[in-house]
């Protein structure tokens, strides 16, 4: 009986037998370019074992690349390339810009139907999404996760081998799935700097903005924390239109607030843009409480100053 027995690895020693270490998938014996010999013949380095799948085709170059409306100096081209030349990989990552007006908010356009065919290319690895398009590219995808559900928007798309290509929404080899992890980043921070905050405990948290953003800020201070075993925050969310702010706040649970002269907190999630120059009043600041600033520009925005 085949399916009672322990799971094996099998491997062929020799020079003839390094073919059986580069297609082997896991657990197999490697050496080190260190060490002063191999334990068996034929064994290699983990170096190797890339360069040889690379070299010999086991690995299919991938292009990848960050979504957005213009370039606006992304860093994500040169660490993502960078890890891939580490890990031996023949993946490229790119910027591929696509404008806000015109493109894929008229899923009919000229754009969108040319953003479909790079999706269903069987060189397509993934895409990373920034604003404007987070919301825009979910009518192109096959299913989101349920955190992209819940926030309403989507930074990530991967795609995966599909069983029946035409039950796919382009039709393609492969299924699109749509996903938010901005929320891993937000609780990432948020919880390193709470370990290092002194202030009162209040159990509150705010989000300053009523965007994409800020949609998963809320989520990351709710149910992400849960998700991460930690406790959830009660939230506040404070933004110029309330309207936007309540409605935000509803659906994640929340209050808004149209004031904060008296508002105290553990936690500030500000995701409006730098050049608003937004400052916390001086009551919110009594109790010490961690902040994180989404904005990208500039590096030091008016409310990480204060």
């Amino acid at each position: 009986d085949v399916d009672s027995r322990p799971p094996r690895v099998v491997l062929a020693l020799g020079d003839a037998g390094k073919l059986s270490r580069v297609l082997g998938r896991r657990f197999l014996p490697a050496t080190h370019e260190s060490l002063p010999s191999t334990a068996a013949p034929g064994q290699i380095s983990p170096n190797e074992a890339l360069a040889l799948r690379r070299d010999w085709g086991v690995v299919s170059p991938k292009k990848y690349a960050v979504l957005l409306e213009s370039d606006f100096g992304s860093r994500s081209p040169a660490m993502h390339n960078a890890a891939f030349r580490a890990c031996g990989l023949p993946h490229q990552y790119s910027v591929l810009e696509l404008p806000d007006q015109g493109g894929l908010d008229d899923v009919n356009s000229e754009t969108s139907q040319q953003f479909r065919d790079y999706l269903a290319s069987p060189s397509f690895g993934g895409l990373s999404v920034t604003i404007p398009h987070k919301l825009r590219v979910q009518p192109f995808l096959d299913e989101l996760t349920d955190s992209a559900r819940k926030i309403g928007a989507v930074n990530t798309i991967t795609p995966r081998p599909a069983l029946v290509t035409s039950r796919t929404t382009l039709g393609g080899a492969s299924v699109l799935t749509g996903d938010n992890t901005d929320w891993i980043g937000i609780c990432e921070c948020i919880s390193k700097a709470l370990r290092k905050r002194s202030g009162a405990t209040t159990g509150r948290a705010l989000v300053v903005g009523s965007g994409g953003t800020a949609r998963a800020a809320c989520y990351a201070m709710t149910s992400g924390r849960r998700a991460r075993g930690e406790k959830p925050f009660s939230l506040l969310v404070y933004a110029r239109d309330t309207s936007k702010a309540e409605e935000l706040a509803r659906a994640f649970g929340g209050k808004a607030v149209a004031d904060l002269a008296s508002v105290t907190v553990d936690a500030v999630v500000s995701t409006i843009p730098g050049a608003a120059n937004f400052e916390l009043p001086p009551a919110c600041l009594k109790n010490k409480p961690a902040v994180l600033d989404a904005a990208y520009k500039p590096a030091s925005t008016a409310l990480l100053v204060q």
